[in-house]
């Protein structure tokens, strides 16, 4: 028999982290070898437990799962990570898609699906479903448009573009982006200065005139 594929996952709701490693303990190829609730838990495990997967939740308790995916990105590059998270936000699968996930699943996912992301990122070293690789696709295209016009925007400024049009307020904002709302007020002022436009309607309307939106 083949040497099981070991997985890490990181998730403080405990019920269903170990209803995750239920499931992949009991398929024929992988096995869960670090079970933790927070970043340092991991780190520790890190230390004496080699694995290949982790699955890490965007949005642990105390602490920011992007943080843990930057600084897994610094220790161990090697280390695919796959982002949990309970939004189906585009802010969200950008962010994590540039900071270095290898894949992004909804905690409502199937067992089937599960297994299936981590069949392919073993082998492919990434995956991504249709709806998140549209996501990437329409944020490439967004730049290009803006390339085309002469005006350079950040990501996340092209987000927080798209949260406004969408009638968000600065802090609803902040707690999808994981900014403070003092940051967001920053960016919109920003967003107002590169699109040479005078207020927030202006703004929505020139992103949807230059096809941003």
């Amino acid at each position: 028999m083949s040497k099981k594929i070991a997985i890490g996952i990181v998730d403080d709701h405990k019920l269903f982290r170990s209803g995750v490693v239920d499931i992949i303990n009991d398929s024929m190829q992988f096995q869960v070898k670090i079970s933790a609730s927070t970043g340092d838990e991991l780190y520790a495990s890190l230390n004496k437990t080699n694995i290949q997967i982790l699955l890490l939740d965007i949005n642990l308790k105390d602490e920011n799962g992007l943080d843990i995916l930057i600084h897994l990105s610094e220790i161990q590059p090697d280390l695919k990570v796959i982002m949990l998270t309970m939004l189906d936000e585009v802010s969200y699968i950008n962010t994590m898609v540039l900071k270095g996930a290898k894949g992004y699943l909804l905690k409502d996912t199937t067992p089937e699906i599960l297994l299936m992301t981590l069949k392919r990122v073993h082998e492919d070293g990434k995956y991504y479903d249709t709806h998140t690789t549209n996501v990437i696709v329409e944020s490439m295209q967004s730049r290009e448009k803006l390339a085309s016009i002469g005006v350079e925007l950040l990501q996340i400024e092209i987000d927080i573009l798209k949260h406004i049009s969408d009638g968000k307020t600065s802090d609803e904002i902040s707690l999808l982006l994981f900014k403070s709302t003092r940051t967001i007020e920053g960016y919109r002022q920003r967003l107002l200065e590169k699109t040479k436009v005078r207020n927030i309607a202006e703004l929505v309307s020139w992103g949807y005139k230059n096809k941003i939106l």
